[in-house]
């Protein structure tokens, strides 16, 4: 649900900017895509269902990331660092290309390669503190 501002979105073949007060739906297995289409600040409640550990890796990497300035201008996680990712996360997310097939033999490789480097799926410096 966008609560402000102008949220671009494509879901499957649709593409179009909603505003405050309108809700998208993104069916499991459905390629999308979101930015902000505004030039102001934009807010929205964002629920998955149902919900999984792997999202919340996936979500508390890319935005601590994304906050470390560790991320390319145009949002995208660098190869090896999203490689290490997705062996953790893959069963909530995959990118749309390369086909799963490429996916399935190339990024263990290049997460085996990212680890040795020093990425992880998951930094403790980007976790939520614990009760």
């Amino acid at each position: 649900m966008v609560l402000a501002g102008k949220y671009g979105y494509r879901i499957g073949d649709r593409k179009g900017v909603a505003l405050p007060g309108e809700t998208l739906v993104c069916p499991v297995g459905v390629s999308h895509s979101q930015w902000n289409a505004g030039d102001n600040i934009l807010r929205v409640f964002y629920e998955h269902r149902p919900a999984l550990t792997s999202a919340e890796i996936f979500f508390e990497t890319q935005f601590g990331l994304s906050r470390d300035g560790k991320l390319s201008e145009k949002g995208d996680i660098n190869l090896l660092q999203g490689a290490v990712l997705l062996q953790e996360v893959g069963d909530f997310i995959r990118p749309s290309s390369p086909p799963i097939a490429v996916q399935n033999t190339l990024f263990p490789v290049l997460a085996a390669i990212g680890r040795i480097r020093g990425y992880r799926a998951r930094y403790q410096k980007y976790a939520l503190p614990t009760e």
